[in-house]
């Protein structure tokens, strides 16, 4: 995506966020995104079904879902970071998570893809 598009995308998704009290991460790299989203389960879920009809995303896999105390990214609508060319090629958890069927084979990944994200957000 373009620098104008994904300055578009953020728009949209800070009103819409802002709107339904959802807040979080997107992280965006070599044409994938990679998002953590917090709130209501209805507002989420309606959210993610949003997210998997838009005809900008392709192949839209939902990695892990849970219940949580309390927000990580609560003062963020939604924060956005783009991802350096290191960061994927130096951190495991991106080639190894591409589907939820992983999280199987892999115990406590989804954990560590939240992390990683996390780490990298707070890095910048």
């Amino acid at each position: 995506m373009s620098d104008e598009m994904l300055s578009e995308l953020l728009v949209e998704a800070r009103d819409f966020n802002l709107e339904h009290d959802i807040t979080g991460l997107l992280l965006y790299g070599r044409e994938h995104f990679y998002q953590i989203l917090e709130g209501g389960m209805l507002n989420v879920g309606n959210l993610f079904g949003r997210i998997r009809r838009d005809k900008r995303h392709l192949d839209v896999t939902l990695i892990a879902e849970r219940d949580i105390e309390t927000r990580a990214f609560s003062n963020w609508w939604m924060g956005f970071q783009k991802l350096a060319s290191t960061n994927l090629e130096n951190e495991p958890v991106f080639h190894e998570v591409r589907d939820a069927g992983d999280l199987v084979t892999l115990p406590g990944q989804g954990d560590a893809l939240f992390e990683v994200m996390s780490a990298i957000y707070g890095s910048y």
